[in-house]
């Protein structure tokens, strides 16, 4: 008990995740010497139609395709945190009640969130096209592509 007094007094609970959250968004961007290739290689990934795809491309797109949730949690976080900070420098509010701006937040819930769910699918759809048109041959790219539209399509 005294070891969480002497926490709580110092940084209040709420204030950990916080912590960890920065740390972990530095440790994706810091040193950029050794981050810059996985930067390079998402930017790749989107921009598909104006590239040749790799298979390397192609392996990315997918793993994007599968990282949906976690996309949207993220996305989630940062509308979170910010909400949470912007309520504590204008006190309109404390981090007990960061939710209730997110629950109204027609960015998040009509914009942001179906980005993250369509854009990955989006982004493997335009592959399958260019590689459609790099090989000349329409199977299995067109039908791969088809996957995908109707997958965004329903996610829509």
């Amino acid at each position: 008990n005294d070891i969480e007094g002497a926490v709580s007094s110092i940084a209040p609970s709420m204030v950990f995740p916080l912590v960890f959250f920065f740390l972990v968004v530095a440790y994706a961007v810091f040193p950029w010497s050794r981050r810059r290739d996985f930067w390079s290689v998402l930017y790749i990934t989107p921009s598909a139609p104006f590239f040749p795809v790799t298979f390397r491309d192609g392996f990315v797109g997918d793993i994007l395709t599968s990282t949906v949730r976690p996309l949207q949690d993220i996305a989630f976080t940062f509308f979170y945190i910010f909400a949470g900070l912007e309520g504590w420098w204008t006190a309109g509010y404390d981090l007990n009640h960061a939710d209730r701006p997110l629950e109204r937040s027609w960015l998040l819930h009509k914009v942001v969130l179906p980005a993250c769910m369509v854009s990955p699918l989006w982004w493997r759809f335009c592959q399958n096209l260019r590689q459609s048109f790099d090989a000349k041959k329409r199977w299995p790219y067109l039908g791969n592509a088809f996957k995908y539209l109707i997958a965004a399509e329903i996610g829509l």
